[in-house]
């Protein structure tokens, strides 16, 4: 047993680092008639996932899985796939092919070079190593290279960051298993010409950084807010977490607004009324028991999830 935890403390557990913040379902839908569960996580595999586990080197080379099946979309191309998360790797599924492939791992190595390296193989700052992420509300910061429409790396006192900006989603370019998305590459001119090779001035919101690593901020050139003017530009979609204040918006020259309710009975089964007759689409990312909500909540009120969690009877 001593040589076996030597040996465990040899590689790194990509699959814990890695393990988004999400509500995964705890269904195992691809269980084909047989499935395992852990004891030492509470977690079952099943069907091709434990197939897999079982001929390409069961604990040894995967470890203990550390979630259920869900539902998740991949940013390499923009789908969705089942997967599955263990202590070493993440499957995913892939019915599109014919087997042995179906079981596919996930690019962890791809994701995590990504989160913590410049183009050039130099580090970035990330959370939990390497330098730590500045902590003023402003920062200014010399733009080293422009990596899409929505994303910039930059040096803050000889630091390299990398930086997505808030509320700007361009079209992918750089995802080494995903199509050019239409107009990336225009995003990505209108960003190099904002930006590249600047002194800009970065603004921490309520989130300091994502699940890649990236830090979250707002963008000026001297007068000049980069994420607004990507917005009025073209190309780009405005996303916004919490409510918009309308004077901030005004401040930053941008029109919009939220709406606000107050929960009722009625006002929830005329809203289920809409989504059954197909006029409002909700897409579900994942289903949760109810006795999960409260952690699912907890995480919601931490600006975890992706979304919002509804509780229904």
């Amino acid at each position: 047993m001593q040589g076996k935890s030597r040996y465990w403390r040899l590689l790194a557990i990509l699959g814990v680092l890695a393990l988004p913040l999400l509500n995964p379902t705890h269904t195992p839908a691809a269980a084909q008639g047989m499935n395992r569960t852990f004891p030492e996580t509470g977690k079952t595999v099943s069907g091709q996932f434990l197939q897999y586990w079982a001929q390409h080197g069961g604990l040894a080379q995967q470890g203990y899985p550390i979630s259920d099946e869900f539902n998740e979309v991949s940013p390499l191309d923009g789908k969705q796939y089942r997967v599955q998360y263990f202590e070493r790797a993440v499957f995913e599924y892939h019915p599109e092919n014919h087997d042995p492939n179906k079981v596919l791992l996930s690019q962890l190595g791809t994701f995590l070079y990504g989160a913590r390296y410049s183009a050039d193989g130099q580090p970035l700052a990330t959370p939990g190593g390497g330098p730590p992420l500045p902590q003023d509300n402003f920062a200014q910061a010399q733009v080293t290279r422009v990596v899409d429409g929505d994303t910039i790396e930059v040096s803050i006192g000889g630091t390299l960051y990398r930086v997505r900006y808030i509320g700007i989603d361009t079209p992918e370019t750089v995802a080494p298993d995903r199509p050019v998305g239409c107009y990336g590459p225009e995003a990505s001119a209108a960003n190099k010409a904002l930006v590249e090779g600047k002194t800009v001035t970065l603004e921490k919101d309520v989130s300091d950084v994502d699940q890649y690593g990236r830090l979250l901020r707002y963008v000026y050139v001297g007068s000049t807010f980069v994420n607004a003017e990507l917005v009025r530009q073209g190309g780009c979609v405005l996303t916004t977490v919490f409510s918009a204040d309308q004077e901030t918006l005004r401040a930053r020259g941008l029109r919009g607004g939220n709406f606000e309710v107050r929960a009722s009975s009625s006002l929830l089964e005329r809203l289920v009324d809409v989504v059954k007759s197909g006029k409002l689409t909700v897409p579900i990312d994942s289903t949760i028991s109810l006795a999960e909500a409260p952690a699912a909540i907890a995480r919601s009120r931490a600006g975890h999830s992706k979304g919002k969690t509804v509780i229904v009877p």
